[in-house]
């Protein structure tokens, strides 16, 4: 009937409770409650409505006409003027009576109130919630007043009787013998025995609430000048046990030849129960709305085509769902991480109107950055078991997420340099081994250590010593492609594979040596350490691999062994491990 949703079981139970309270008061006041989402044209239709008019829910809501093929055409010019003065702002509330017609053709008439619960950004109205009343009988009353007003002294025996039945009070006041009658009914809505109080043509003037008469007497005045032949009007009446009764009044007046009314009926309808309802209504919604912000989470709901109707929570929390997301499907929006399998996958769950929990979807928000949310629904269904859509929650899980990325890149990163650690090294030197066994291409391993970084250390301390190591990092990935893995395996020591070398050793042996080259150029020229300038030279040992000849431990002394020589030999040089029938070039800075 209305957005109860639950995000909590405490939640739950005040929602369950308050939604039992209105269907009870719903039910006694026999009245057909309707909700219409208008930008998608779905809504709800209760049992009492269907009832009302002879058709099923699906027939009811067919497609978004079917309610306004059903009015009588006469009717409808009325219907449209009243909702556009409720969706102006200039009427409090839709309300209207007209024609509609019923499935076996005849026409039922119908007091339709409705207000509307929400607008989007730009102010255009969304949803309209409402009630309909069957007012057949009352309508044929009034109508055989209108049509026998001038022998309403002989038929009002039988409009007494008529009035007994109905639920709403009745009165008559014969302008010209100034004779006055109130139905049993009337007495009745105000707490009093019928005669109790002089009936005479000032007892509804007494009982209106002071505040409400200047209003009233403004209206009526208007009506009897303006020659209208009817007019409504809510106020207020003081019942006798001391408290207010909310009042709709419908006024006609009977005229003369010359315009002068000579006769003023009219009912009265309490609207008690509908006061109650609406302040049920509003509490409910104010109280679902208030968890809603001081959750975590944020409500959502979609319709049985799985669209966007309704979407409640912070305004942080929809940079993720906002307002534009309204009549579009999950699939429909930017997900960054799902594919054409996932989404089939999702409908299928969804199509076979089953739960579903912490779905995660990346989404890019105004700003352009990454967010992530969780999100979990589960199906609903309406009074007839037909299903209605899926609701549920979502949650912002970005923090999560960046945390788990951060331990993630901590796991496996050098937290000073940036570049992959031991652990993710041996992970990619052990695929490259795999690698060169498939293609039987080699690839080569370099082992670089800094010359006389420990007096860099104990000149300027730490902290120079680290942005050297930094610098060094940055540098080294300059003379490597995208596919090679440079590491630094601790202290001021690096490593880098090279893969997709030629097949042949001693080619690779070329290609491992201009790259050599290139670092010791690199790496000779001076840093900027601070307020200091350093120069500094590495010793670079390389081992060439192809297959898995050889475990990652001993390829790694082999390339550690030939950076001792390239030490021994004089520093600022690479030399190759020595390997049987491949002559391998050293390579000298300078």
């Amino acid at each position: 009937m209305t957005d109860l949703s639950p995000s909590s079981e405490t939640g739950d139970d005040e929602r369950r409770l308050a939604l039992e309270r209105l269907e009870l008061a719903v039910a006694g006041a026999g009245l057909g409650v309707w909700d219409r989402h208008l930008p998608s044209g779905r809504g709800f239709v209760d049992a009492r409505w269907c009832e009302m008019l002879g058709y099923s829910p699906e027939e009811m809501l067919a497609d978004r006409n079917t309610w306004r093929q059903m009015v009588h055409p006469q009717d409808w010019p009325m219907v449209q003027e009243a909702l556009d003065r409720h969706f102006r702002g200039d009427a409090a509330m839709y309300e209207c009576e007209y024609r509609i017609r019923h499935k076996d053709g005849r026409w039922v008439w119908v007091l339709t109130r409705g207000r509307l619960t929400e607008r989007d950004a730009s102010g255009a109205p969304v949803r309209i919630v409402g009630t309909h009343m069957d007012i057949t009988d009352r309508k044929r009353t009034e109508a055989e007043l209108a049509r026998n007003a001038e022998l309403l002294r002989s038929s009002e025996e039988r409009l007494a009787l008529v009035m007994r039945a109905s639920n709403d009070g009745a009165w008559d006041w014969n302008m010209l013998t100034g004779e006055t009658h109130y139905s049993p009914r009337w007495w009745e809505m105000f707490g009093y025995a019928i005669g109790e109080l002089p009936a005479d043509a000032t007892l509804w003037r007494r009982l209106i609430h002071p505040d409400d008469l200047p209003r009233v007497m403004q209206v009526a005045g208007e009506a009897l000048a303006s020659g209208k032949s009817n007019y409504e009007i809510e106020v207020r009446f003081c019942h006798k046990a001391g408290h207010h009764v909310p009042v709709h009044g419908r006024v006609y007046m009977l005229r003369d030849a010359e315009g002068k009314a000579i006769r003023v009926s009219g009912t009265n309808t309490d609207l008690t129960e509908r006061k109650q309802f609406e302040q049920t209504l509003r509490e409910s919604e104010e109280r679902f709305r208030s968890l809603t912000e001081l959750s975590s989470d944020w409500y959502w709901e979609q319709d049985a085509d799985f669209r966007y109707v309704r979407i409640t929570g912070s305004a942080e929390k929809k940079r993720i769902l906002d307002k534009d997301s309204l009549g579009k499907t999950r699939w429909e929006l930017n997900a960054q991480t799902n594919t054409d399998v996932d989404w089939a996958a999702h409908r299928a769950l969804l199509q076979a109107h089953l739960p579903f929990y912490n779905l995660e979807l990346q989404r890019i928000d105004p700003q352009g950055q990454p967010v992530w949310m969780s999100v979990s629904g589960e199906p609903f269904f309406d009074a007839q078991g037909a299903f209605a859509g899926y609701r549920g929650v979502g949650r912002n899980i970005t923090e999560h997420k960046l945390a788990q990325e951060e331990i993630r890149r901590l796991a496996f990163h050098d937290a000073l340099t940036g570049l992959p650690n031991r652990r993710l090294l041996m992970d990619r030197f052990q695929h490259a081994l795999a690698a060169t066994a498939r293609s039987q291409r080699h690839g080569a391993l370099l082992f670089i250590d800094l010359d006389n970084f420990k007096e860099l250390n104990d000149r300027y301390g730490h902290e120079a010593g680290d942005l050297l190591l930094q610098q060094v990092a940055q540098r080294l990935t300059t003379c490597v492609r995208a596919m090679d893995t440079v590491a630094r395996l601790g202290g001021d020591e690096f490593i880098v594979v090279l893969e997709d070398l030629d097949g042949v050793a001693a080619q690779a042996a070329t290609q491992t040596a201009r790259v050599g080259e290139d670092m010791l150029a690199v790496l000779n020229k001076p840093y900027r350490l601070g307020a200091h300038t350093h120069q500094c030279s590495p010793s670079i040992g390389a081992a060439l691999f192809c297959g898995e000849q050889f475990s990652v431990d001993e390829l790694l002394k082999r390339a550690d062994q030939a950076m001792y020589s390239a030490k021994a030999a004089g520093r600022n040089r690479l030399r190759f491990h020595a390997q049987a029938g491949v002559a391998t070039p050293e390579v000298v800075f300078g």
